[in-house]
């Protein structure tokens, strides 16, 4: 069995810093990144270490983000804002109409009105 190593208060901390400065850019695991703190800080680091430390922290793994996610998400907002183009085009084409049955409805209102036939039915 692998003999278990604990770090010291000055080594959690330097740890730590590490973890704060680059771990959620490095997009490694916590393993690959033990692996890479080991190297840069000369001491012992395994992937418990780096796990502990970073869900302290509240850093989520690096790698649970993946690119087929990414690409769902851009592909529905771009589904979402051709929807959107087409409801604004429609929504002018009907505030036309609108505009144009009310001029319309008040130009046959006042034709009426002057020859007497005209009545404005009250709901």
């Amino acid at each position: 069995m692998a003999e278990r190593h604990t770090l010291s208060l000055v080594e959690s901390a330097k740890l730590v810093n590490l973890i704060l400065a680059e771990y959620a850019a490095s997009r490694k695991t916590d393993a690959e990144f033990a692996t890479y703190a080991a190297e840069k800080l000369g001491f012992k680091v395994d992937k418990t270490h780096v796990n502990t430390r970073r869900v302290e922290l509240a850093i989520s793994a690096s790698n649970k983000v993946v690119a087929p996610d990414l690409l769902a998400i851009s592909e529905r907002l771009e589904a979402v804002e051709r929807q959107l183009a087409a409801d604004q085009r429609e929504f002018k084409g009907l505030a036309a109409l609108t505009i144009d049955l009310t001029t319309r409805l008040g130009v046959l209102e006042k034709a009426a009105r002057l020859k007497g036939t005209f009545e404005v039915p009250h709901g």
